[in-house]
Order: structure tokens, then sequence, then C-alpha cells
């Protein structure tokens, strides 16, 4: 189940680029504990197929890793500064792993390589909550806005973010996953029944 909730946010559109489905769930992951979740503060360029930074490959299995304790997966999407001298486009993937830390952050490209992610993005949620309903995976905003006006500044390296940033983006994915959960929890008695619908 795939939940892409309307709050704060507006919503991501869903990549019709097919995606490898092999990515491995079994996968060695980076060293992180269910109990303690490490959180990060630098952008991670994705590059599909290729390492991601000190993960192994950019796939599902870097968004959603496996055997940690991961429940609750938001992933925040905005634009980034240009590379190569204004000739890409980039956008950020700011992903929270239960409503507590900045497990990742996807500095993409825009174009071939953003299909990549948002397919791959939503193949690992699709993978991560089929057979377990008390998952939650949500997406939200827009990889082409942000309050950079254009022309926005290239920067080839990688970004590093403030705790206090990383902190007001924790806090909107608990947002979005607490009025996803109020969604789930809404009885049909409360929907007004349309006419003609049975």
């Amino acid at each position: 189940m795939r939940i892409v909730p309307a709050v704060l946010l507006a919503v991501l559109a869903t990549s019709c680029v097919a995606a490898d489905a092999t990515d491995a769930s079994d996968r060695p992951e980076v060293a992180t504990t269910a109990s303690a979740l490490t959180g990060t503060a630098t952008s991670i360029h994705w590059i599909p197929g290729e390492t991601c930074g000190g993960l192994p490959i950019c796939d599902g299995t870097a968004i959603w890793p496996a055997g940690l304790g991961i429940t609750d997966v938001q992933v925040l999407l905005r634009d980034a500064p240009d590379r190569d001298n204004h000739l890409t486009q980039t956008f950020l993937a700011f992903v929270v792993w239960n409503q507590s830390v900045v497990g990742r952050i996807f500095r993409v490209d825009v174009g071939s390589d953003g299909a990549d992610f948002r397919a791959r993005m939503s193949n690992i949620a699709a993978t991560r909550t089929t057979n377990n309903p008390a998952f939650t995976f949500g997406n939200s905003g827009n990889s082409v806005s942000g309050p950079v006006p254009v022309p926005h500044p290239s920067v080839d390296n990688e970004l590093t973010f403030n705790s206090t940033y990383l902190g007001h983006v924790v806090d909107f994915a608990s947002v979005i996953t607490a009025q996803t959960r109020s969604f789930l929890l809404t009885p049909e008695t409360n929907v007004v029944k349309l006419p003609g619908v049975q």
C-alpha cells in the first residue's frame, strides 16, 4: 500500500519508468541498529546502479534498508542547486525513518536519474508494506520547487545541512505520518454517502 498524503506539500506524480525489481532486501547494510537509527547531515549523489556514498548501490534498499527496525518512511522532495556550471538540475530527497532521523539525503539529477529514483522509491515502498500493513510510507514535495529562485547557484560538491534544518524536516515528516494514520483510522461511518453509490 502506497500512501501519498496531500498535506503541507504538493503531491509528487509517480514516474512511469519501470524499475528493476531486483533490489535486494537481504543486502548487508551500513552500520546502524534497530534501536538507534543513525541520521545523516550530508547528501549522497544518486547514480543508478552505482555506489551511493558508503552504500553498496543506489537502489531501493538504500532508501529503506531491511533489518533495521524501520517501520515508517517519509520521503520529502525539493529542488537543489544545479551542478556542472548550471548544466545539470538536481533535486533533494530527504528520507526520514521512524519519525526520528533523516536517514538519507539523496541529491538526484533531474531526468533519467530522477525517474530511476522515483521508480525505485515506489517499488521499495510496495515491497516493504505489502505484507506489513502496520508499516507506513509516504512521499511529498516537488523536485522543482523550493525557496531559492532561478537561477540557482551551481554547486558540484555534496550538500551538508545543519541540525536545526534537519529537525524541521523530521517534524514535517512526523506531521505527514500522523495525518496519514488519522486517514487510515477514519471509520467509514464518518464518510458521506454519494448519490448512486452503494
